[in-house]
This record gives C-alpha cells, sequence and structure tokens, in this order.
C-alpha cells in the first residue's frame, strides 16, 4: 500500500507540473544544434527525455529528435481513453486511427495507479497527439519515424525522429510537446505471451519557441557579385573622368565645362547604394562603391591661370601655389581609393603612411605660408574635403 502511495504521489506531482504550460526559447542555427535533456517524473523510475534540434539552412530544414531513457509512447493522433482500452485496462492497438507494430503475443495493460490520476469522467481521458500547435512557416514531412527508419513505427519506441521543412523567408517558428507514457516489460508468462504495463504518463505540455539565426549572407552570392561589376564599371568610368583633367587642373575654361557634364552624368548613373542587409560582404563592397561615387563627385576640375609675379615668388615667403593644392587633393583622392581596392595589407600600410605624411607636410605649409592665386579659397577647399575623405575611409580600415 505504502509503495502505490508514493507512486501515485510522483505521478499526481508529474501531471500538476506539467499542467501549467511551459514555454522554451532555443535560438538555432547551423552551427549551433540545441541538445536538452528533460528529466520527467512519470513514475517511480523516472524519465529522461533528450530533446535535440538541428538546423539545416542548405536545405530550409529543422529536424527534431526525441530520445527517451526507456521505452516510450508517443501517440501520433489525438485518441481517447475509451476508443483504445474498450474493454479492461489493455491496450488495444488495432483501435489506433494509424498502423504501428506490437511485440508478437504481446499484452500491454494501462496499470491502476495510472488510470487513478484521469479526471472521473475516465473513459473521455484524452491522449494528445506528441507534437501539436506547429506554426505557420514550417511543415511536418511525414511520416515521423525512429532513427532506425521503421515509417510503420512498433507501439513503444526508444527514438523518434521528424523533419520539418522551412519557408526560405522564416525566421521565427514554434511547436507543442504533449503526451508521453513510459512502459516496462513485466513478465512473461509460460505461454510465451510477453506482458507490458504503462507505468506512468506525463503531458509536457511544453512549447517551444524557435529563433532562426540565419547566416546574413547566406542567398546573397548573386547580389554581391552584382555590386562587383558595379564597382569594376564605376572605377573605369572614375579614372577616365580623372584622365580629362589631369591633377584637377582644366588648361581652358572650356575643356572644365566639359569635365564637369561629364561629372554630372557619372552622378546620374551611378547612384549612391542604400542596400539594406547585415551581410558585411556586402556592406563591404557597397562601401567600395560609394567611395568611388563619392570620388566622382569631389573628383576637383577647375581654370586657374597664374598670376603670382617673379617678384611675388621671389620674396621671403613662398606660398603654396593653389593649382599645386588642387594636385595634392587630387593626389590624396587616389590614394584613398587605392586604399579601399588594394588587398595587399602591405600596400595598404605604406599608402597609408604616405599619405599621412603628404597631409603633414601641406597642412603645415598652408598654415605657415598661406595659399596663392586667384582661386585660393577654392583650392583650400577641395584640399579640406580631400583630408576629410581620406580619414572617412582610413578610419573604416584595419592594419
Amino acid at each position: 500500500m505504502k509503495r502505490t502511495v508514493i507512486i501515485l504521489g510522483l505521478m499526481m506531482s508529474s501531471l500538476m507540473m506539467a499542467s501549467a504550460q511551459d514555454v522554451k526559447e532555443v535560438t538555432l542555427s547551423s552551427t549551433a544544434p540545441y541538445d536538452e535533456p528533460l528529466e520527467l517524473a512519470c513514475d517511480e523510475k523516472g524519465l529522461v527525455l533528450n530533446i535535440r534540434m538541428n538546423y539545416d539552412e542548405d536545405n530550409d530544414m529543422l529536424s527534431l529528435a526525441l530520445v527517451p531513457s526507456r521505452p516510450v509512447i508517443f501517440y501520433r493522433q489525438d485518441v481517447v481513453y475509451k476508443d483504445i482500452f474498450p474493454s479492461g485496462k489493455t491496450l488495444k492497438t488495432e483501435k489506433l486511427p494509424y498502423s504501428v507494430q506490437t511485440p508478437p503475443a504481446s499484452k500491454i495493460k494501462l496499470q491502476n495507479t495510472v488510470y487513478k490520476t484521469y479526471s472521473k469522467k475516465r473513459k473521455f481521458h484524452l491522449y494528445n497527439r506528441w507534437l501539436g500547435n506547429v506554426s505557420a512557416g514550417m511543415t511536418e514531412l511525414s511520416p515521423a519515424i525512429t532513427e532506425a527508419g521503421e515509417t510503420v513505427p512498433l507501439i513503444t519506441t526508444d527514438s523518434l525522429f521528424l523533419r520539418f521543412s522551412l519557408n526560405p523567408s522564416v525566421t521565427k517558428v514554434s511547436f507543442k510537446l504533449r503526451n508521453i507514457q513510459t512502459v516496462d516489460l513485466t513478465k512473461k508468462k509460460k505461454n510465451g505471451k510477453t506482458k507490458y504495463a504503462i507505468t506512468g504518463e506525463v503531458d509536457l505540455n511544453t512549447t517551444f519557441k524557435i529563433n532562426l539565426q540565419r547566416n546574413p549572407c547566406y542567398g546573397m552570392s548573386t547580389l554581391k557579385a552584382t555590386v562587383c561589376n558595379q564597382i569594376n564599371e564605376v572605377s573605369r568610368a572614375y579614372k577616365n573622368l580623372l584622365q580629362a583633367c589631369p591633377d584637377g587642373v582644366a588648361l581652358s575654361e572650356e575643356e572644365c565645362a566639359i569635365f564637369n557634364e561629364h561629372r554630372k552624368f557619372l552622378e546620374t548613373q551611378y547612384p549612391v547604394l542604400d542596400i539594406d542587409t547585415e551581410c558585411q560582404d556586402v556592406i563591404a563592397a557597397c562601401e567600395t562603391y560609394n567611395a568611388y561615387v563619392d570620388s566622382i563627385r569631389n573628383a576637383p576640375c577647375t581654370y586657374m591661370p597664374r598670376n603670382e609675379t617673379a617678384e611675388e615668388l621671389a620674396g621671403d615667403v613662398i606660398r603654396v601655389p593653389s593649382d599645386v593644392l588642387v594636385s595634392i587633393a587630387r593626389k590624396l583622392n587616389l590614394m584613398a581609393v587605392q586604399m579601399l581596392t588594394t588587398k595587399d595589407p602591405v600596400e595598404r600600410r605604406d599608402v597609408y603612411y604616405q599619405g599621412e605624411q603628404l597631409i603633414d607636410e601641406m597642412q603645415d605649409k598652408v598654415n605657415t605660408s598661406g595659399v596663392s592665386g586667384e582661386d585660393r579659397d577654392r583650392a583650400v577647399q577641395l584640399f579640406s574635403e580631400a583630408v576629410d575623405f581620406w580619414h572617412r575611409v582610413t578610419s573604416k580600415i584595419h592594419f
């Protein structure tokens, strides 16, 4: 009697814990599967249910495996007590609404300790399907099989394995785990008939909310290739533009006007790319492309006739000619683009130090001697913009 009370107490405690719905938040990625053991007080022996999930991003599939520490019954459809236990407490597997295999010459009986945990209307007791509330965006690939691959399973099983296909855009899915019954071999009769007992039952009533961490660059190869092609195009266009006004100084006002018209055309042909993505490869490619676009927009070309006299140039203070300052600004822009496009870390480092030295020298000369020429203000502005562009580029590069 004492033994019966202990078992019944354990089972009632387990059922009470399972009656309240539990929610588990799970994060899955193609490199981080989920594996958790649940300890359940189904009966006196207890049960450890290992829950394993894997996410196959390449095929948009999620696999679920349930591996109990003891043989169990997973009901594959909702069934009612009176339908599968029509007489006494013996399970009639042929009454189940799906096909199962049973051990030959066997008998599976519900223990009285389990039966007494049901409500007063015991014949209407519901055994929930082991899996429910599958969310939109995931589809069961039937049938659920054991890890041994049985499509028509034994009534009792040591494992259950199910795959889901996922919508390509889905990032959050969920499902609920429900009823499990533990089964023990009790004895073999002299006539060879094997007797099993359903010793425990628990309704997990647990919802798994799964956050799928997709690779942000998955499926982005075509977009990345498109942006890289655009980089090749805009870089050629930029180089051709520079050749139309070497060193940023035009020989005539007409040449300067033609250059500016060409630049406006390129600004229209190559707009700034603003792609909403978390893929760092695509982001880096967009930044390189946009740097060329920025260089086109800021490419200098001015017609500045020299009016400095020999006497002025022979003075004690030799000022920086405005066209020389414009040429230095242009050189800085080219070096910034070189920093973005080179893949050689040694070359990138050398260019960086050359650029920093050039900026220091020119800023020192401008600050101490000033700038000569009629368009000195414009030259100083172009040089400042080139320095700003240089700092924006180098701040994003790791050495």
